[in-house]
């Protein structure tokens, strides 16, 4: 092969491999596009979401107040206070809701947070008290709420109409509109709401919802472990998460110091071209208290798409590993590509829900958000009865005859009561009622989030 007939070979090569890598970069750009366009549709999604749980609720708060301060008649103005509670009861038990944009933190956190938790308090007062007539107080606290609502439900419908929805609207939140928008909103807003703060029964009332109780270190009898095996802890856990061994590099971050788990050491695990992942761990008895992805830093790490079963196995897999107390699943919740799981223990063969280990999975990377093991930890120790002071057979009774019962009521402690869950249907997203199991009341629902 002569010199000219090579070269000319060489450059035809050359192209082919080039325009492969050219072929090769355009499809790698378009998956990497085709995932930011599918988390931006998802944010977009779960932004609208929150502004109409606010929007729908604080509307309906409102006409229930409304009729409690028109009214001049006690059985009526008790239906509303009651529907009044309801809805302010579902809004704060939603709070684990947050906002996608970080630009809404502070408007829930410091804005409507505060306001849907002091109105469900009160409005539980209220309706505990069932007195004939309201106080001029107690009208001064309801107008309170009605100010407050006044002001953020035009704002929302406003900025839900013309900035979530509004004709510039692609696939993404806009974000420059929405921070103004909600900026000027939160600035019209005391930070914290006073509801009730001056009226001295109120205060009974709320104390005797929830008695004093002298804060204890959980950990504060064990035996406080050395930096270097903490370490070697974190690093056999956080094995469970990275299939290269070689991808835990663990590391001392810090430490902090809380009433209830005294000292404690942070590890950072990972591998600097992926990423890394906090780790607390307490100092007395070497206890994994949680694990997040550190908030900077690069973010790669990526086990590819699993599905929510396989999602669960991995929770199950840290669960095992963790092994501190054999632990059930309660539920799971699905909300965009996270799967959260939650486990809980069994006493006396009843679920406590209240001391559960939350994980957070995300499916479309196969990897853990979230594991946290505070609420375990804070509430495993408490007393609670766990004989039921009624037969099953009387907790059914509670069930409105308008609801059709599902399965057999099962036992179970939530929030510090023993109770009986019955699920039913009957009645969109209501799923189950749950009846205090000494007193033959019911005390809750369960309410499955509107999918807007």
């Amino acid at each position: 092969m002569n010199q000219a007939r090579r070269i000319k070979m060489t450059t035809i090569l050359i192209a082919f491999l080039l325009i492969g890598i050219i072929i090769y970069g355009y499809m790698k750009h378009k998956e990497l596009k085709q995932e930011l366009d599918q988390l931006q549709s998802e944010k977009l999604h779960d932004t609208r979401l929150w502004f109409q749980l606010q929007m729908m609720n604080t509307e309906t708060l409102d006409f229930d107040l409304a009729n409690v301060l028109a009214s001049n008649s006690a059985a009526y103005r008790k239906k509303y206070l009651k529907a009044a509670y309801e809805s302010a009861s579902f809004m704060t038990n939603m709070n684990w809701y947050n906002p996608t944009p970080t630009i809404l933190y502070d408007f829930q956190s410091n804005r409507s947070g505060p306001f849907w938790s002091q109105t469900a308090s009160y409005l539980g007062y209220l309706v505990d008290d069932s007195a004939e007539t309201l106080t001029d107080v107690q009208r001064q606290n309801l107008l309170k709420m009605r100010n407050f609502i006044l002001k953020t439900a035009p704002a929302l419908h406003q900025i839900n109409d013309s900035v979530l929805y509004g004709p510039h609207v692609k696939n993404e939140v806009p974000s420059e509109e929405l921070s103004r928008r909600i900026t000027s909103l939160t600035n019209e807003l005391d930070s914290t709401p006073s509801i009730g703060d001056k009226e001295s029964l109120f205060n009974e009332y709320l104390y005797h919802l929830n008695p004093y109780q002298p804060q204890v270190q959980v950990f504060k009898k064990e035996v406080r472990v050395h930096k270097e095996e903490l370490q070697s802890k974190v690093e056999s856990f956080m094995n469970v998460l990275w299939k290269d061994k070689r991808d835990n590099q663990v590391m001392s971050s810090g430490g902090s110091i809380t009433p209830e788990f005294g000292d404690s050491l942070v590890f950072l695990s990972g591998n600097s071209e992926k990423m890394f992942y906090n780790v607390q761990i307490s100092v007395a008895g070497g206890h994994i208290l949680s694990i997040n992805p550190k908030d900077d830093g690069i973010k790669k790490f990526n086990n590819k798409k699993i599905t929510k079963a396989e999602a669960i196995q991995l929770a199950e897999s840290l669960v095992k590993s963790w092994g501190e107390a054999p632990l059930v699943i309660d539920h799971t919740l699905a909300k965009g590509t996270l799967l959260d799981v939650t486990f809980v223990p069994q006493v006396g063969g009843v679920p406590y829900t209240d001391a559960d280990i939350d994980v957070t999975i995300d499916t479309a990377t196969g990897t853990l958000q979230n594991f946290n093991t505070t609420g375990y930890y804070l509430k495993r120790d408490r007393i609670v009865k766990t004989k039921a002071g009624i037969p099953p057979e009387t907790a059914l009774k509670q069930v409105n005859a308008e609801l059709t019962v599902t399965d057999r009521p099962n036992l179970m402690i939530r929030n510090g009561k023993l109770v009986y869950s019955i699920p039913v249907k009957g009645y969109e997203q209501v799923t189950k009622i749950y009846v205090d199991a000494q007193t033959g009341k019911q005390v809750d629902i369960e309410y499955k989030s509107l999918d807007y």
